[in-house]
């Protein structure tokens, strides 16, 4: 069974027996332009647009994405890579998250049809700018849907707004200061956006 099968039965697993019964849209669609499709594409290339869904998927998804980047990252055929361990690691567990998280846009049950073999084609066919878009949206959709994030409250909210600045952030360990910037970009974006 593939990977993103794995995830596909747990998503399904999730929608319980609503999922037999029906075709469930991507609760999140995203359009990748021309430019964010990789010239390592080939065959097959899509000379316009396409739209992919977004999914949300689970903790034992997670998981396997975390034990599968491990194991990419331990094989021979990147050791030779030139990015720093914790760095590769990152990129390795983002490019397979975006993988597993697309879907067709119609229904979070199948893969995209371009990209019946995601785990594959994701770094094949998309460039690394479209990656890291592609995981901001599924960061947002995770922030929007999760029923155990909580709202900030306005005390906190006066917290934050009194402690932020570039020495707390560098004060913290650089993956969680990179998560931290991302999404404090996502409000950031959020507040730009409602102000146009």
């Amino acid at each position: 069974m593939s990977t993103f099968e794995e995830t596909t039965n747990e998503v399904k697993r999730q929608m319980g027996s609503r999922s037999a019964a029906m075709t469930v849209p991507a609760p999140r669609t995203v359009t990748l332009h021309n430019n964010e499709l990789s010239h390592l594409w080939g065959e097959g290339r899509p000379s316009g647009a396409i739209c992919v869904g977004i999914r949300s998927i689970g903790v034992l998804a997670k998981d396997s994405i975390v034990r599968a980047a491990i194991e990419e990252l331990t094989s021979d055929s990147v050791t030779d890579h030139l990015a720093e361990p914790q760095e590769r690691f990152e990129e390795l567990r983002v490019r397979l998250f975006v993988s597993r998280s697309m879907c067709d846009p119609n229904d979070v049950g199948s893969a995209h049809p371009l990209f019946p073999a995601p785990d594959l084609q994701v770094p094949r066919y998309l460039t690394e700018q479209a990656i890291k878009r592609l995981f901001d949206e599924c960061e947002r959709l995770a922030v929007e849907t999760s029923p155990i994030m909580p709202e900030i409250t306005d005390e906190d909210l006066e917290l934050l707004a009194l402690s932020l600045n570039s020495e707390t952030l560098s004060s913290l360990e650089p993956f969680r200061a990179a998560r931290a910037r991302r999404w404090l970009w996502l409000v950031l974006d959020e507040i730009k956006n409602s102000i146009v």
